[in-house]
């Protein structure tokens, strides 16, 4: 009996030995189970929501920038519109009310609502909508033909479109602490500055908007353009991306100057246009920079993430394993000094129950591994196992969920994207046939105005042409006795001002009735054509004239001239008239054609008149003539 019970316990002591020997490896297989599933779980956590944080961050970059790019779009062809409906006002009658009426419409087109809608004028000026808003260019130094920010003439003369965007200057509005850019629109592309619609765009309220599309904490949106300048981002945004030495409140930051190489090719890749995700040290953390061009803008959209912030629930996953698996390493082995009475049937039920969850786990993970983020892990039990299997439940529902908001997202963003396209096609096949109805208009206007130019050109030879035939000598084609007086009377004036000389020769052909009545009327005209053309040929300065004064009479005007100066004119008349030896010999006086002349010169005052003059060269015209004739007198 004794050796009996000694037999069992000694069995019992070898299977009590036995089961805390398999206890105590079963802990430490356990215990590397624990460790293996927690560093594969972390791992391969952190590779997942890696991957999908990258994508997510691409394809959000993206669809933001193509939505600015819209934004942009949007507001250049709203701004186009406004100035082709200034173009056809401007052609017809341009009311004062009209700007502002056109500024309202064109303002309420607008999304924006601390968007500044302008019209400048060099005849009007300028008007502003919203009115309440002032411009104070004049202080701040902001000028609308300014190169250093708005493009010049040149520039739009260039561009294949009529509107070109400003640079980034501070805001022409509101005391200039705004950083805005600008789009203008001309009515004529060669005088840009003459008449245009202007549209200013709040740079600083742009990227607050998308700032706030970030709640995490450090994330956040800046712009930037082809040179690698800083274009607009908040403070914060600025001051962790300047360069050190480099910061500024307001303005433009040159990024490329960064001390962090890995930095600099960021941006070098951001210069040259390009879209990427990268992983970059930013003052000493680790962040996501995704980044995508603007199209029409050559600016490039870039958000920054914390690398921290976006693996989280991968950090947060593993603390939990982490602190799961010494909880249960700890009751495991208690649990093992307890169950050193189980039998071995206990101890491998509770190795298959043990083995089968961590089974599933691994299973799992490598399920979400491929994408496959609907599978979980059967839960049978309430042990520890169990629990790191619910554990692992609930951070693939928790990955699931964060995938199904970034869909969601995408999935809004897309729609956005297609209502922004279809309202941007809507408004621009608007525009087209508006532009066309602009350009029939235009035809028709230009056709109107070319026939009036063509009619009033017509009017104005017509005068001409009257004027100068009421102001010509029907005969000699020499100026008549109305162009005569009209001309003394402005001389008269002026060299009474001026205290000049003016000078008159009057003179007629010696016994012209004679040389009428023997060769006739017709040689008599042709004497007098030819009389007046030796005339004309007398005179050298274009201020003096001479006209037909009456029948065979002419009189010579010479304003500045004095008496020495008539003298010669009057002896140049009778030498040349002499050179031609026109035939007549009814004269006593000569065989040829002579004349007599009469000459007079007075400095013009308000006390007498021209008739005064001409009465005084035509008593000197009468010596002449009692004195023997072919002379001349002077007064």
């Amino acid at each position: 009996m004794a050796q009996r019970f000694l037999f069992w316990q000694k069995l019992l002591i070898l299977m009590g030995s036995a089961m805390f020997a398999l206890a105590c490896g079963f802990s430490l297989a356990a215990w590397y189970s624990f460790h293996q599933a927690q560093t594969q779980i972390g791992i391969e956590g952190y590779e997942i929501l890696s991957k999908q944080t990258e994508q997510f961050l691409k394809n959000q970059v993206e669809e933001r920038a193509r939505s600015l790019a819209l934004q942009f779009a949007e507001t250049q062809s709203i701004a186009s519109y406004g100035a082709g409906v200034l173009a056809v006002e401007k052609e017809t009658s341009l009311s004062k009310e009209m700007p502002t009426y056109i500024l309202q419409n064109l303002f309420k087109s607008l999304r924006n609502s601390n968007t500044k809608v302008y019209f400048s004028s060099t005849k009007t000026g300028m008007v502003i909508y919203p009115s309440d808003f002032k411009l104070n260019s004049g202080t701040f130094g902001i000028s609308f033909q300014l190169s250093r920010y708005f493009p010049d003439k040149k520039d739009f003369e260039k561009a294949e479109k009529t509107t070109l965007w400003s640079k980034p200057h501070p805001s022409a509005f509101d005391g200039g602490y705004d950083w805005m850019v600008d789009v203008i629109a001309p009515t004529n592309k060669h005088k840009p500055y003459e008449t245009f619609i202007g549209i200013s765009i709040s740079l600083t309220d742009l990227i607050t908007q998308f700032n706030q599309l970030h709640p995490t904490r450090g994330s956040y949106s800046f712009l930037m353009d082809e040179n690698q300048n800083l274009v607009a981002a908040l403070p914060h945004a600025r001051l962790e991306l300047a360069p050190k030495g480099k910061f500024v409140e307001r303005g433009l930051i040159k990024l490329a100057d960064s001390e962090s190489e890995i930095l600099n090719t960021a941006f070098k890749e951001m210069g040259l246009g390009r879209s990427s995700v990268m992983k970059i040290p930013i003052k000493g953390e680790e962040k996501y920079i995704a980044f995508h061009p603007l199209e029409g803008m050559n600016w490039r959209l870039g958000i920054v993430v914390p690398v921290s912030t976006a693996t989280s629930a991968s950090a947060q996953l593993q603390t939990i394993v982490e602190t799961g698996m010494k909880q249960a390493i700890f009751r495991m082995l208690l649990a093992a000094i307890i169950i050193l009475g189980v039998s071995l049937v206990i101890g491998s039920l509770l190795i298959r129950q043990l083995l089968i969850p961590l089974h599933e786990v691994s299973v799992a993970s490598r399920s979400m591994v491929a994408g496959d983020f609907k599978h979980r892990v059967n839960v049978t039990s309430s042990d520890e196992i169990s629990h790191l299997a619910q554990v692992f439940n609930q951070m693939a529902d928790h990955i699931q969920v964060l995938i199904s908001h970034l869909e969601q997202r995408a999935n809004e963003l897309e729609h956005l994207n297609q209502s922004l396209e279809e309202k941007v096609i809507e408004r621009t096949s608007k525009l087209e046939e508006r532009t066309k109805q602009l350009d029939e208009t235009n035809k028709k206007l230009y056709i109107e105005i070319q026939e009036r130019e063509d009619a009033q050109n017509a009017l104005t030879v017509a005068n001409e042409t009257l004027q100068r035939l009421a102001t010509l000598d029907g005969l000699t084609q020499i100026p008549n006795r109305r162009y005569f007086d009209e001309k003394l009377k402005e001389e008269w004036s002026r060299l009474a001002r001026e205290k000049q000389p003016l000078s008159l020769i009057l003179f007629d052909v010696d016994y012209f009735k004679q040389y009428n009545d023997f060769y006739g009327h017709l040689s008599g005209d042709a004497c007098l054509i030819e009389i007046a053309g030796i005339a004309l040929k007398s005179i050298n300065r274009t201020v003096d004239f001479v006209a037909r004064f009456g029948g065979e009479e002419f009189i010579f005007v010479l304003p500045n001239t004095n008496e020495e100066g008539a003298v010669m004119i009057a002896k140049r008349l009778m030498k040349n008239i002499q050179k031609e030896a026109i035939p007549h010999e009814k004269s006593t006086v000569n065989q040829y054609v002579t004349v007599s002349l009469g000459l007079a010169t007075i400095i013009p005052n308000a006390n007498i008149s021209p008739d005064e003059l001409i009465d005084l060269a035509d008593k000197a015209l009468y010596t002449s003539k009692q004195n023997g004739r072919n002379r001349y007198t002077q007064a």
